[in-house]
């Protein structure tokens, strides 16, 4: 009786045993279902309570930042992602997209109900686009795609391009070549027996009698002139120029001396 009383607890026993382990095993295949189903319900009431339409979305420019402005409803169970972003514009344009629109500056948070304001600065010297945005910034250089779930949007900087088109090098004007240097063509040798660096002499034979005298002056012109007073007639003239009249002066009035001396010895009756 006893044996047959153990072994039914035996049997009790290892039917428990059993169940424990069948509820353990019902609890870790349902944990990944519920989990699944969990997250699904998140997505659901993230799609469903925060979208363009109930965020109150606004981007304004102040001092030099872009400020977006938001509100998640108060129905909204789980935290929302929200960025703001500022892309640069190259040619200015920015509906164009492209190769253009250059992320220059963003922040990515996450928010709960509330109204909250996120700021990013925008560039200074060019045109730019501000887009508040559900989710992280679209590369649109890259894509030229639209930024999805867009709750705002603000342009600004007067449509300046942040990188001007390049201008074009202009070619160099070449440069003529140089003359060929012209060799000076040398002045002819002048000859003047006439001129004398510093001075000159000019003489003046004179013959009177049987006596010649010579007198001698400085001048710029050499002349040579002789006088014979046997009958008056001067019986050369080499030169007229300045030294030719200086010297017929001079000779004139050595002649006009010697006449007066032997006018007057002759009168005296004194041999000369």
């Amino acid at each position: 009786m006893k044996r047959i009383i153990k072994d039914v607890l035996g049997i009790k026993s290892v039917q428990k045993t059993l169940n424990i382990f069948a509820l353990l095993s019902i609890l870790v295949m349902a944990a990944p279902l519920a989990n699944l189903t969990a997250s699904a319900a998140q997505n659901n009431n993230t799609a469903a309570c925060f979208h363009h339409n109930n965020a109150n979305g606004s981007v304004v420019l102040k001092n030099g930042y872009a400020v977006g402005t938001f509100r998640v409803p108060n129905d909204c169970k789980v935290r929302q992602q929200v960025s703001l972003g500022v892309y640069k514009i190259n040619d200015g344009i920015w509906q164009h997209r492209l190769n253009n629109q250059f992320l220059y500056a963003s922040k990515t948070h996450w928010y709960g109900p509330g109204v909250h304001t996120i700021s990013v600065p925008v560039p200074s010297n060019c045109a730019w686009q501000a887009d508040l945005v559900k989710g992280t910034m679209a590369n649109l250089a890259a894509n030229g795609g639209t930024q999805k779930h867009g709750l705002a949007a603000k342009v600004g900087g007067d449509k300046v391009p942040c990188k001007p088109a390049p201008k074009p090098t202009p070619k160099p004007t070449p440069t003529p070549p140089a003359p060929a240097p012209v060799k000076p063509t040398p002045a002819p040798a002048v000859s003047n027996t006439n001129i004398n660096n510093n001075s000159n002499v000019n003489t003046v034979n004179v013959e009177a009698g049987g006596t010649t005298e010579t007198a001698t002056t400085e001048g710029e012109v050499v002349a040579t002139e002789s006088v014979s007073s046997k009958d008056g007639t001067p019986t050369e003239l080499a030169n007229t120029g300045p030294g030719g009249v200086i010297a017929a002066f001079v000779g004139f009035t050595t002649l006009g001396s010697l006449a007066y001396r032997l006018f007057i010895a002759r009168r005296l009756g004194i041999d000369v």
